[in-house]
């Protein structure tokens, strides 16, 4: 996966860079203008686009169907219900904002807040349903000895 990304963008660019546009607001004086990074004006960028997309939504969905296949192992020596649900929550806002990362795509700060949002919750998703089970389990599972050397500090 890291092979074939790294592969997309480093022919992506090379053959089709991309580009700094400085852009005047509608109906304001020439002194208020914004700019923004485009990906490149040919047909490679397109190309290169959907191909990063495949190859990423891919391997969205072959975790979730490998989770899913997973399932029914033991708690203690699986995690795939909790990988399932963060490849759900990775699918969920990918078709939640996919459509609204299209509707501010022509407004600098709606388009930096939508993709920042979107970044944290994936990552936040991701973290806390790897990693909060195994924090529960790990606090739940202490000796009352350590438990009270731990509170007592």
């Amino acid at each position: 996966l890291l092979a074939l990304n790294l592969a997309f963008m480093v022919v992506w660019t090379v053959l089709d860079p991309m580009y700094w546009k400085r852009t005047q607001s509608c109906g304001s004086d020439e002194f208020t203008s914004y700019g923004a990074c485009f990906v490149g004006k040919g047909e490679m960028s397109t190309f290169m686009v959907s191909m990063v997309a495949a190859v990423n939504f891919s391997a969205v969905i072959l975790a979730t169907v490998q989770a899913f296949k997973a399932r029914q192992i033991n708690t203690a020596f699986s995690e795939s219900s909790y990988v399932a649900l963060a490849m759900g929550s990775i699918l969920q806002v990918f078709l939640v904002s996919a459509p609204l990362t299209l509707l501010v795509h022509d407004n600098p700060p709606a388009t930096f807040f939508v993709l920042s949002g979107i970044i944290t919750v994936v990552c936040l998703s991701v973290l806390l349903f790897i990693f909060a089970p195994k924090v529960h389990a790990h606090l739940s599972s202490v000796d009352p000895e350590s438990k009270l050397t731990r509170e007592s500090l």
